[in-house]
């Protein structure tokens, strides 16, 4: 065979071995960049499947949880304050309290169902006037004009030519505690003008405008109005009603001397009344008085989102649950409840104070806390419907509480309670324009 032929043969066949070595080695040991960015595609998709996998749980989880406040507002709004209504209604009935009526004072709804062997029996004939004011302002909120107008008739023949009214009066006779307090004052008037409001009926607006002047001789300089002609003390509770009052009536009538009044009683509210601390802030009980109220504050966060200061509202809710929830057993049972005190000791849930907690988580816009004290609420109520004793009412308190001021907070069947659960249950329920926005 020819020498150069076979030379030339074997060098063919070590350059297509080499060949072969390169294209093995190849395949042996990728591309490094080729290698980094298949790992880069495979993370993503990792990532990807991940994130799709989480969404899927907080859609389920937010499923769960929104049909689960779903059932338990199908709960409140069906069977909370069941009978409550026709409750608040026979109050003013005797066949139904068991005490009679003198002339003069039909209409009157007696505060609270008082054993006759209990220590404040001499008490079962009393009719709280703010407990009247809330009753009607609670039948309004819920539709029920000829009941609201009742106690409104009531409350317009107490109503003094001065524009005063009396803190309470006995529905048995003719006595009544005469004392003039400003609180009192703004509730009955912010009473007539909210049936005004809702109605378009001003047969109440001559009683509130005299109230009107009555309690504005009680403004002192700086806005504030002290608690009675008779005390040099303010509260902010009652400040908080006056504002409410005298904003109400300017929107019924027009005047804006009532909307001066308001913005007076509005800045000082907020300049001298509030009080900056730690947690961000909180009402004062009243002026140069620091103990701890509940009213101030829930009331307050109220008023402090009407006038569109939702920060503080949110600080005073935030010292309302610091300062004044516990939970309590229900009298002579094991159920316990959360609720809310009216002072700092918290010996008691006061349901009255619990359920203007509720009031101002709903106009927070904090719905779900709302609802979960309505819930507390309709815990109680089972209790006592399954031992008999619900008939419609809620007691002012319990366990039963004595503060330093000698008021008792006891578990008798409360007007004031039972009126704060049907205003709550508005808020709830409907677009109620009890203490609405400015």
């Amino acid at each position: 065979m020819n020498r150069p032929r076979i030379l030339f043969l074997f060098l063919m066949g070590a350059v297509f071995a080499l060949a072969r070595d390169l294209s093995a080695q190849e395949q042996l040991s990728p591309d490094p960049v080729e290698t980094a960015y298949e790992s880069l595609d495979q993370t993503l998709r990792n990532h990807r499947a991940e994130q799709e996998s989480v969404s899927q749980f907080w859609k389920l989880e937010q499923s769960k949880s929104a049909l689960l406040t779903s059932q338990a507002s199908a709960v409140i709004q069906g069977v909370l304050g069941q009978g409550s209504i026709p409750w608040l209604e026979n109050q003013s009935d005797p066949s139904f309290t068991g005490i009679p009526v003198v002339a003069g004072r039909e209409g009157l709804l007696v505060s609270f169902t008082i054993p006759t062997n209990d220590p404040l029996a001499s008490l079962r004939g009393r009719s709280w006037t703010y407990d009247n004011a809330v009753a009607a302002i609670a039948f309004l909120s819920q539709g029920q004009l000829p009941q609201a107008r009742s106690v409104l008739e009531a409350l317009n023949r107490l109503v003094t030519p001065e524009g005063t009214i009396g803190f309470s009066y006995q529905v048995d006779s003719l006595g009544f505690d005469p004392k003039v307090r400003s609180g009192t004052l703004a509730w009955v008037g912010y009473a007539f003008a909210f049936y005004q409001k809702v109605t378009g009926d001003a047969a109440y607006q001559a009683a509130a405008e005299r109230i009107a002047a009555s309690l504005k001789t009680l403004q002192l300089e700086g806005g504030l109005v002290k608690g009675g002609p008779d005390v040099g003390w303010v509260s902010t509770e009652h400040n908080v009603d006056s504002y409410f009052f005298y904003r109400e009536l300017y929107r019924v009538t027009g005047d804006t001397g009532h909307q001066a009044t308001a913005l007076e009683i509005k800045n000082a509210l907020l300049t001298r009344l509030w009080v900056s601390d730690a947690k961000g802030g909180h009402f004062l009980q009243g002026l140069n008085d620091p103990i701890p109220s509940l009213d101030a504050n829930s009331w307050g966060a109220i008023f402090l989102w009407a006038v569109g200061e939702n920060a503080k509202a949110n600080q005073a809710l935030k010292y309302v649950e610091s300062t004044f929830r516990n939970t309590k057993k229900i009298s002579g049972s094991s159920t316990r409840i959360t609720g809310y005190a009216p002072d700092a000791a918290k010996k008691t849930v006061w349901l009255e104070g619990t359920l203007g907690v509720s009031a101002a988580y709903r106009r927070v816009g904090q719905l779900s806390q709302s609802d979960s004290i309505l819930n507390q609420v309709y815990n109680l109520q089972k209790d006592w419907e399954r031992r008999g004793l619900w008939r419609g009412a809620l007691p002012y308190a319990m366990p039963r509480y004595q503060n330093a001021d000698g008021d008792t907070f006891a578990e008798w069947e409360s007007v004031t309670s039972t009126g704060w659960l049907n205003l709550a249950l508005a808020l709830k329920n409907v677009s109620s324009p009890f203490w609405d926005h400015d």
